[in-house]
C-alpha cells in the first residue's frame, strides 16, 4: 500500500467517497518515519484519488445552542502572562507548561521543537459568542493558520482537527492552550501532527543557508465582520494568537526534515503509461502554466457506460507537482476523461480542476 499524507477544505459531496481511498493511506504515512525518505511501495492495493487532507470533513455536528458543552480549566499564570501568544520550546509541552527556561526564542532543525498556542477562551467560544452563528457549519469548525518567513506570507492551512481529530472536539470546546509540534522527537508526534509539520516542509523548503524570521498566526472565523454569500466565499478571519521566533537554517538539515516529513512521493498509478501521461500533461499545461514537477494518478480507470452497457469513457483523478512564484512546489489536481470510440481511447478533456487545500509540498522528496 502506498503511503501518503494529506486533504482538501471543501468536499462536493460527489468526491467525497473518492477521497476516503486516499485517507486510508495516510494512515500509513507515520510508519517509516526519522530517517527514512518514504517512496514507492511495491503492493499497491489502492488508488491514489482524491488528495484531501484529514481535516476535511462535511459532518454536522450537534449544538444546542452557541456554546460550548464543557467548562475551560482555570488558568494559569504562565497562561495568563501568554494569552495570545504562541510559544515555542525545546521540548516537549501540555497544557501544564510552565518552565520558562525551556521557552525558545531561536532555533534549528538538529533538534525536537515544539509550541504552545495560548488563547483567552476556548476555539468554540471564540466562535460562539459572534452574532448570527451556525455552529452547525463547516465553516465554524475549525483554524487558519498562517506561516509567514521574514513577514512574507509563505503558507495558509485551515485546520478543524481541534473539532473532529481529538477526543470528540475536546480541543476545540475545552481547551485554551493547543499544544503544537514543529520538529517531532518521534513517531508518535509526528503521527499526530503530520499535516502542520508537513507544512512547515513546504515553508522551509527553499531557505538556504542563514538565519530567518518564522512567525504563525492563528486566526478564527470573523462572521461579524464578514458579507457571506451562500458559499461563504468572503469569510473574513481574526488573529487570536501569534507568536515569532527566529530559525537558524542548514540546507542538509533542511533537506533531510524535508524528506522525512514531507509529504511522500507517489507511484504513478494510470499515469505510468506514457502515452498516457503525455495526454495528461498536454491537459494540465491547459490549466496549469507553472514548472511542472511530477504526475500520479489513480491507480485504475474507472470506466462509464451507456445504457447497453457499453464502454463509453473512462475517468481517472490526476495529480500533479509544481514549482510556485517563489520556487517551492504545490500540488493540484484534475478529473480527466478519454472518450471510448469501441476500439481506442482519445480526446482526454478536465472535468474538474480541483484546488486542494493540502497543496503543500516539499520539492526534495520529488
Amino acid at each position: 500500500m502506498k503511503k501518503i499524507t494529506f486533504l482538501t477544505l471543501i468536499l462536493i459531496a460527489t468526491q467525497f467517497a473518492s477521497g476516503q481511498n486516499l485517507l486510508n493511506k495516510v494512515k500509513n504515512v507515520g510508519n517509516n518515519v526519522l530517517g527514512n525518505k518514504q517512496e514507492n511501495s511495491s503492493n499497491n492495493t489502492s488508488s491514489n484519488t482524491n488528495t484531501q487532507s484529514s481535516n476535511d470533513s462535511t459532518s454536522d455536528y450537534n449544538y444546542s445552542n452557541n456554546s460550548s458543552s464543557k467548562k475551560s480549566s482555570p488558568k494559569s499564570d504562565f497562561h495568563k502572562k501568554h494569552v495570545g501568544k504562541i510559544v515555542f520550546a525545546n521540548k516537549k509541552i501540555d497544557e501544564n507548561f510552565s518552565d520558562e527556561s525551556a521557552i525558545v526564542n531561536e532555533f534549528d532543525l538538529s533538534k525536537p521543537i515544539y509550541y504552545n498556542v495560548y488563547l483567552d477562551k476556548t476555539l468554540s467560544d471564540y466562535i460562539a459568542e459572534q452574532k448570527g452563528v451556525n455552529m452547525n457549519s463547516y465553516f465554524a469548525a475549525g483554524v487558519t493558520i498562517n506561516y509567514y518567513i521574514n513577514d512574507e506570507l509563505i503558507a495558509t492551512y485551515y485546520d478543524d482537527y481541534y473539532k473532529t481529530g481529538y477526543e470528540g472536539g475536546d480541543l476545540f470546546k475545552t481547551r485554551t492552550i493547543l499544544p503544537e509540534v514543529l520538529l517531532p522527537a518521534n513517531d508518535y508526534d509526528f503521527s499526530e501532527n503530520k499535516f502542520k509539520v508537513a507544512v512547515f516542509t513546504h515553508v522551509f523548503s527553499i531557505l538556504n543557508d542563514g538565519k530567518y524570521d518564522l512567525k504563525l498566526e492563528f486566526l478564527v472565523p470573523d462572521y461579524e465582520n464578514s458579507k457571506l454569500d451562500e458559499n461563504n466565499s468572503d469569510l473574513k478571519h481574526k488573529v487570536v494568537a501569534t507568536g515569532s521566533a527566529k530559525i537558524n537554517i542548514k540546507k542538509d538539515e533542511r533537506d533531510r526534515y524535508c524528506r522525512t516529513y514531507g509529504r511522500p512521493k507517489f507511484t504513478k498509478g494510470v499515469a505510468s503509461d506514457p502515452k498516457v501521461e503525455k495526454e495528461f500533461i498536454e491537459v494540465i499545461k491547459r490549466y496549469n502554466s507553472n514548472e511542472l514537477i511530477y504526475v500520479f494518478a489513480d491507480d485504475n480507470w474507472v470506466l462509464k457506460r451507456n445504457q447497453w452497457g457499453d464502454v463509453i469513457s473512462r475517468e481517472a483523478y490526476v495529480n500533479f507537482i509544481y514549482k510556485n512564484k517563489t520556487g517551492r512546489c504545490e500540488m493540484d489536481q484534475l478529473k480527466i476523461s478519454q472518450s471510448y470510440d469501441g476500439k481506442q481511447y482519445y480526446n482526454a478533456i478536465a472535468l474538474n480542476y480541483l484546488k486542494s487545500t493540502f497543496k503543500y509540498v516539499a520539492c526534495q522528496n520529488y
